[in-house]
């Protein structure tokens, strides 16, 4: 009752004391019943104790849940400077274009990238100068792409073998070239 005047009191001054002074008459008006209530479980729940129709023990609270810890590994922000691959977490392939900023690559990755030479730190000074370019952001075809880790395969001619031929181009064979000569008819 002490605490409901003092708020009544203060929201002359401060309006924001009238929510209190509300919430305050709220809770002298709903408390005693909400008490009684409360103490009627409880005397039933002795009742059937003493009957032995009951359990003598009080319920135990659940046991608190242990805190979720982030296993995502550190990630570690660099400049690719040559298409790249990697096995994602969902088991897929994951691909980034050259000359562009990636941040999605975890620090163990990120570093071999940049041991393969296929990537500068992102405050290189390459990174800072090509960053502005304006480029179409275009996932590259894994097979051109250089693996960051040994789950991926290697990209061709990387390995000293032959790059394969581009599956979305059909090669066409147009005959021998024409030779032209200065003075007279093409052949």
């Amino acid at each position: 009752e002490k605490l409901n005047g003092l708020a009544a009191s203060a929201a002359v001054v401060v309006p924001e004391a009238a929510g209190i002074d509300i919430y305050l008459k709220g809770a002298r008006a709903e408390l005693p019943a909400a008490w009684e209530l409360v103490v009627s479980v409880l005397r039933g729940r002795v009742r059937s104790v003493l009957a032995g129709h009951g359990p003598a023990e009080l319920p135990k609270p659940p046991a608190p849940t242990p805190p979720v810890v982030n296993t995502q590994p550190a990630m570690l922000a660099i400049f690719v400077t040559k298409p790249v691959k990697w096995r994602a977490q969902d088991g897929s392939i994951a691909t980034w274009p050259a000359w562009y900023d990636c941040q999605l690559l975890p620090e163990p990755l990120a570093r071999r990238a940049l041991d393969l030479n296929a990537a500068v730190p992102f405050d290189h000074p390459t990174a800072k100068e090509q960053r502005n370019a304006k480029r179409s952001f275009i996932h590259p075809d894994p097979a051109r792409c250089i693996a960051l880790d040994d789950t991926c395969e290697p990209a061709p001619g990387l390995d000293g073998t032959a790059p394969q031929e581009d599956a979305q181009f059909t090669p066409l064979d147009r005959g021998a070239p024409y030779l032209v000569s200065a003075g007279g008819p093409a052949r």
